[in-house]
């Protein structure tokens, strides 16, 4: 319980579990850190023992932490007061994650109802680039700046060089979009994008081996992993394909439909867009 409600631990004594043999009994207490998510800092070697006497040596005091992104200096002074040997832990100074703002653009949709309704619409000649460009300007004019805060990414498969490959990979779309004739510049696209698929696939394959792995020896941690895997939501979209008014399908200029579109109408149709 109390590792449980303490998320950064490290744990350290005389545990009388000699390392150094491979017993069913020290096996399970391997399994039970690893399925905590602890690793033993300790070297498993006979170079290493905490505990020496003059026929034997055993490796009976351990260190075990699940601060795994944390570096540590870990070192055995011999002591004259017991056969167990003094065990120096130097930790690195812990630096907690700062949360990222980011500014982004954001429509006001209470602004452009107000703006759709007190504006002067006429199409005569019922185009529908002139609805198109009608709804765009008044989109232009509704947006406002946001700041959202970034929430850290979970301790899964993501991680700095993810995000990393990810952020070069849409900058070189960003600058496609405003040259697209650059042939070179596509070529560059298609690798990094093919390098980051690849790289997120591999991580993942390996993150969720690793986790099934942990759990192979308590069905109840496996069964508590596939029901955290399998509660993601379905999202749905309301986007429609094509706008309908007085219940026919508009695919073009061609149908007179354009003076009975209401402007809750329009403005629907736009949000549905907006997160489609």
């Amino acid at each position: 319980m109390q590792l449980e409600s303490r998320k950064r631990s490290l744990v350290f004594g005389d545990f009388n579990l000699d390392l150094l043999v491979t017993d069913i009994d020290v096996k399970r207490y391997v399994h039970a850190l690893e399925e905590a998510g602890f690793k033993i800092l300790n070297k498993i070697d006979k170079q290493y023992t905490t505990r020496q006497t003059a026929a034997t040596g055993t490796i009976l005091d351990h260190v075990s932490t699940d601060l795994t992104k944390n570096h540590f200096k870990f070192a055995l002074l011999d002591s004259s007061s017991s056969d167990h040997k003094q065990i120096y832990l130097e930790l690195s100074k812990y630096r907690s994650q700062t949360k990222q703002r980011i500014q982004y653009e954001a429509v006001d949709y209470e602004n452009l109802h107000k703006g759709i309704n007190d504006a002067t619409y006429t199409n005569e000649e019922n185009k529908y680039d002139y609805l198109e460009n009608f709804i765009n300007t008044h989109i232009t004019d509704s947006k406002i700046y946001k700041t959202k805060i970034m929430n850290l990414p979970r301790d899964d498969w993501i991680n700095k060089e993810i995000i990393d490959m990810i952020n070069r990979r849409n900058l070189l779309w960003q600058q496609i979009k405003a040259d697209k004739r650059n042939e070179a510049l596509k070529n560059k696209f298609i690798v990094e994008r093919n390098k980051v698929g690849k790289r997120i696939s591999a991580d993942k394959s390996k993150y969720y081996y690793n986790e099934f792995m942990k759990c192979s020896n308590s069905p109840k941690k496996m069964w508590n992993l596939i029901n955290t895997l399998a509660a993601n939501k379905i999202k749905t979209t309301c986007a429609p394909p094509k706008i309908i008014s007085d219940s026919q399908v508009i695919t073009d200029g061609t149908k007179s439909f354009l003076p009975g579109v209401s402007s809750d109408a329009i403005v629907k149709y736009v949000a549905c867009k907006r997160f489609s």
